[in-house]
């Protein structure tokens, strides 16, 4: 590099935003240690200072706010809503839902790309360090046996956990790339997508991210990134539609009747646990500190498989931990935050939104923000258009009706 392309770069990083930076570096290291969290490497004797890390990242992207210490009326108002429903959601020990609403608050000042980009970076960085880490051996992998179903998880605590990863990874990327992926990194991408199945056998994850791979495959020549407005509506109200359709799978139905067995065995004993789980706990307006029995614990000894009880439905689990009260904030908030991000960003992101709404219907981690980074969008749910407009500036595809996406 010659001086002057030298001079440009020194330029450059001066002209970063001090901010930004703070809030990187403390995003990038609590996704990562997040992670590590729910995998095998924590039992290996580091678990407690991955923990602390975990405290530390969160930390800087608090300290971030000092370097812009301003509040708007709509910034105060939704710093007063988390705070309420952090207090509310951390006395029943729901700690992940205060490090996302933290972290989703201090992210509002950054546009979506310069957030999106190093989390996919540290996302798959992340991942590939556990799966190496496994495949030679140096940290064990939890295993499932059901009959002639044989599971791996490749290193992480459950066998569906690398699967959800790469759910997200999958629609991290087509966002970034302003969904103009070429068809040989859709089938790339695809590949990666059936390998983990066949090796963990984690079915949910790997049909959404082949039937979102599928979906860009056939909008790759639209040519257009904007959603018309029946679209729009029917994707903003996806979480919406995930609750209804949540209610209809799990309580609606009686367990013992036809329609309620063939349920019960399709969703994997979903509808049972859901169900009992009500029963012991009920739903209050402000949540109830649940004891749940998942097969992480189980696997360890802490329990044995008859005391197993966790309701895999997203929707349901905070309604029982968290309350109806919350459930109702955040599916406001989220179908505000898809609606807002289709008309600033465009059809891709409201598409992916749309699939964690989705995912959130058989598996447990809507809002865990290690699994959907997207979530830091909550912390822009109460601003104007126009900083949603410059939120997604570097989102928003250029690209013409007329001009065809790139082979």
């Amino acid at each position: 590099m010659d001086v002057s392309g030298i001079l440009r770069m020194r330029a450059k990083l001066m002209n970063l935003d001090a901010g930004y930076i703070c809030f990187t570096v403390g995003l990038v290291l609590w996704l990562a240690c997040r992670i590590l969290l729910t995998t095998t490497i924590v039992d290996t004797g580091v678990g407690s200072l991955i923990g602390s890390l975990v405290k530390a990242g969160l930390l800087l992207c608090l300290f971030s706010e000092i370097f812009a210490w301003k509040f708007t009326f709509e910034s105060f108002c939704l710093l007063l809503a988390f705070g309420f429903f952090s207090l509310v959601t951390y006395r029943v020990g729901g700690l992940d839902i205060v490090y996302l609403l933290c972290i989703a608050y201090t992210s509002r000042r950054y546009s979506l790309d310069s957030i999106l980009i190093p989390a996919l970076i540290v996302v798959v960085a992340t991942c590939a360090a556990v799966v190496c880490l496994s495949l030679t051996e140096v940290i064990p992998s939890a295993t499932s046996v059901v009959g002639s179903r044989v599971r791996s998880s490749l290193g992480f605590n459950w066998v569906t956990f690398l699967s959800h990863y790469y759910l997200e990874i999958v629609i991290l990327y087509a966002v970034v790339r302003k969904g103009r992926l070429p068809i040989w990194q859709i089938l790339l991408l695809f590949a990666v997508d059936f390998a983990i199945y066949e090796i963990t056998d984690s079915r949910n994850s790997f049909l959404l991210a082949a039937v979102f791979l599928a979906i860009l495959f056939f909008l790759r020549k639209r040519g257009s990134d904007e959603a018309p407005d029946w679209l729009r509506v029917l994707l903003s109200c996806s979480f919406l539609i995930g609750l209804l359709l949540s209610a209809f799978l799990y309580v609606l139905p009686d367990p013992s009747s036809a329609l309620g067995v063939r349920l019960n065995g399709l969703l994997s004993r979903r509808l049972i646990y859901t169900q009992e789980a009500i029963a012991a706990y009920g739903i209050s307006p402000l949540g109830t500190k649940v004891t749940w029995v998942t097969q992480s614990l189980v696997r360890t000894g802490q329990y044995d498989s008859s005391q197993y009880l966790y309701v895999d439905c997203s929707y349901f689990n905070i309604a029982i931990n968290y309350g109806w009260l919350f459930l109702a904030f955040i599916i406001t908030l989220l179908t505000v935050t898809t609606n807002r991000s289709i008309r600033t960003a465009g059809l891709t992101l409201g598409i992916g939104l749309a699939f964690f709404a989705l995912h959130g219907v058989v598996d447990p981690q809507l809002l865990d923000l290690h699994y959907c980074v997207f979530l830091v969008l909550l912390g822009n749910a109460f601003d104007p258009d126009d900083v949603w407009t410059d939120k997604m500036k570097g989102l928003k595809s250029s690209v013409s009706k007329s001009e065809p996406y790139a082979q």
